[in-house]
């Protein structure tokens, strides 16, 4: 359809639709806007939930059950949820709406210049027309008087009283008359002509250029709009097979929760490592033999070992059924066998990360010291020394820390040392193992020292060959960076060898031709043997 021959009339009519249309857009924008307001503020409470319910510090002993693993799982699927509606919102005001505005704001300034051009066009008609009917009435006027002198002259031309002199004046009227009103004729053909050109023109070849555009715009904003709906839908779209996936994580935690587990768990977060009391013993207080110091036995049966109800100890039970709060010890003495050696490594796992950050640290000093020292120009390598030494003071004391707990432990645990203390591979900083203080102490200036810790480091390094068996298979399903000293990169697809599980610290020991580190458990497929 060609809207200039169609509609070739209705010039105000195509600029309202356009004006109509322009606006139908602007409110589609508008809607977006709005939905995109939804999903940010849907996403902001729903992170504002997983917020409050996410566990505090104080519940970390709670969190070894399943059900709490399935419900912080669920809380941190939630939470992924909320991410993918906040980048709906975003792609709903980038993709759409911010789009949407700038091209309404181009299709508004082209329809104004158009229909100015239009305006125009129509003016320029109008007052060709006027001219028209300007040269028409002249033309009407002049023969209208032009017939008055024709009929005064045959008046006085039939009057037998008039003389000649008027009649031939009256003659002369009528002739200058009729040449005059030729005059006005020949005007009046050559601008009729002229406007019927320029009509013609103007309905056959300038205003369909216009109504052209008008078309052209037009359907530029039918097709945009088409296109932000779909995009409007394919935005939704993307982001379900995450929200899927999502959902399909929180449904997997739920099925992986296990009651026998967690029975096996209560067991081992509550064992107090006590043997249950044995039968008390028949105290004849008749008997001859009887004297106070079958009192004593009885003090020291095994139920009395807990110390209960002994006015000069209340530790007792008080532990188990909620007694009057016990003061808590650095030895963790206060606590049952088991419940102690379990705060004892936990803290031991602390000072050890402590250790292995502080040392990071300082070895990232000495490498900058070196670097100093080869190109003074860099900086001056003296001003190191005082931070290497407020360092070396750090670990010093988390060492003496270190060696006390263990100590501790060992002592809790009839000798048996405390995870984590084979020496078999260093541990990424996150999760090091304690170093000895031959490694991390101040640099010594003899040579015999520097040979000695080039031997020990041969001999453990001998010795990690023999350690490394190979315990199972796994592949990497996350990019994983290391930016740590013992973690090894990964990419998504790589295979490794297992040489040390997980004990706990979320990082499984592989092996890779001749490379060999720590990775996030959380990001591997293991298969063991």
């Amino acid at each position: 359809m060609d809207w200039g021959v169609e509609l070739w009339d209705q010039f105000e009519s195509v600029d309202k639709h356009l004006h109509h249309g322009i606006e139908h857009t602007e409110k589609y924008m508008k809607f977006v806007q709005e939905r995109s307001a939804i999903e940010q503020e849907y996403a902001k409470k729903l992170r504002r939930l997983v917020k409050n319910y996410m566990p505090k510090k104080k519940d970390d002993d709670s969190s070894i059950f399943s059900t709490h693993k399935a419900f912080h799982s669920q809380l941190s699927e939630l939470n992924d949820i909320a991410g993918q509606h906040e980048l709906v919102a975003e792609n709903f005001l980038k993709n759409i709406a911010r789009t949407l505005q700038t091209f309404i704001q181009e299709l508004r300034t082209e329809k104004k210049k158009a229909y100015q051009e239009g305006k125009h066009l129509q003016s320029v008609l109008d007052s060709q027309e006027r001219v028209l009917e300007q040269t028409k009435k002249r033309f009407e006027k002049e023969w209208k008087e032009s017939e008055r002198a024709h009929a005064f002259y045959v008046k006085l031309d039939t009057d037998p009283n008039v003389t000649k002199a008027e009649v031939d004046k009256a003659r002369q009227a009528d002739v200058a008359k009729k040449d005059h009103v030729e005059s006005c004729k020949g005007d009046y053909a050559s601008a009729l002509t002229k406007f019927n050109t320029d009509q013609e023109s103007h309905y056959q070849t300038t205003m369909p250029k216009v109504f052209e555009n008008y078309r052209v715009m037009d359907e530029r904003r039918i097709k945009k709009t088409s296109e932000v709906m779909v995009e409007f839908s394919n935005i939704d779209s993307n982001v379900k097979p995450i929200v899927n996936k999502c959902l399909e994580g929180m449904k997997q935690a739920a099925v992986a929760v296990d009651s026998n587990l967690d029975a096996k768990l209560v067991v081992e977060k509550f064992k107090s490592g006590f043997y249950p009391p044995k039968d008390k013993e028949f105290e004849d207080y008749t008997s001859p033999q009887y004297n106070q110091s079958a009192g004593d036995d009885h003090a020291n049966s095994p139920r009395n070992s807990m110390n209960v109800g002994k006015a000069a100890n209340k530790k007792g039970l008080s532990w188990l059924f909620g007694g009057k709060k016990v003061v808590e010890s650095a030895d963790y003495s206060h606590l049952p066998p088991e419940q102690r050696k379990k705060k004892l490594q936990k803290h031991i796992d602390e000072l050890r990360q402590s250790l292995a950050k502080e040392t990071d640290g300082r070895n990232g000093i000495l490498k900058m010291r070196d670097v100093y020292a080869k190109n003074p120009s860099l900086g001056d390598a003296s001003t190191l020394d005082a931070q290497i030494k407020q360092v070396d003071t750090a670990i010093a004391k988390i060492e003496a820390d270190l060696h006390q707990y263990e100590t501790w432990y060992a002592d809790a645990s009839g000798g048996a040392p405390p995870k984590g203390t084979n020496n078999s591979a260093p541990r990424p900083a996150s999760v090091a193992a304690s170093p000895s203080k031959a490694q991390y102490s101040q640099p010594l200036k003899t040579e015999e020292t520097q040979a000695k810790r080039e031997d020990f480091k041969q001999q453990e390094s001998f010795a990690d060959e023999f350690d490394d068996e190979v315990v199972g298979t796994c592949v990497a399903v996350f990019d994983f960076a290391a930016d740590s000293e013992g973690a090894m990169s990964m990419k998504e697809g790589d295979h490794f060898s297992v040489i040390e599980a997980d004990k706990g610290d979320g990082w499984t020991r592989v092996v890779k031709g001749d490379m060999d580190g720590y990775v996030p458990t959380s990001y591997l497929e293991v298969t063991f043997y």
